[in-house]
């Protein structure tokens, strides 16, 4: 039983990202990995600056936190993260669920993206 319902909390701030789950099986002798996408919604916020410091550089600026009402299955396995133009992996899953009925990931910043190939420097 949960201490605390955390769900409406979690659905004020909710937003839309893209899962990316990648799975590979032998074909005929040779490794084929495929992806999915999968539209998943939950609230992503960024670290507090005093915990950035605090962290001893194992979390930066750029690093973010998931809070979601149900998990992600596999998440530091095969997971990644597409949001707001940038991708992050799944790093850290605190399971904590049984007492808030909340899932909890560190989302660690890999890349910006734009489809272009180019880089994530403002243009005039």
């Amino acid at each position: 039983m949960a201490y605390f319902d955390f769900s409406r909390l979690i659905q004020r701030y909710t937003v839309p990202f893209v899962l990316l789950v990648k799975t590979g099986q032998y074909v005929d002798g040779e490794w084929v990995e495929t992806e999915t996408q999968t539209d998943e919604q939950g609230a992503i916020i960024s670290f507090a600056q005093s915990k950035i410091l605090r962290s001893g550089g194992t979390i930066t600026s750029k690093d973010l936190h998931l809070f979601m009402n149900h998990a992600i299955p596999d998440a530091l396995k095969a997971a990644q993260i597409r949001y707001n133009g940038a991708l992050y992996n799944i790093e850290v899953e605190t399971e904590n669920a049984q007492f808030t009925g909340v899932y909890s990931y560190v989302l660690r910043y890999v890349s910006a993206f734009d489809g272009g190939g180019t880089d994530d420097t403002e243009h005039p």
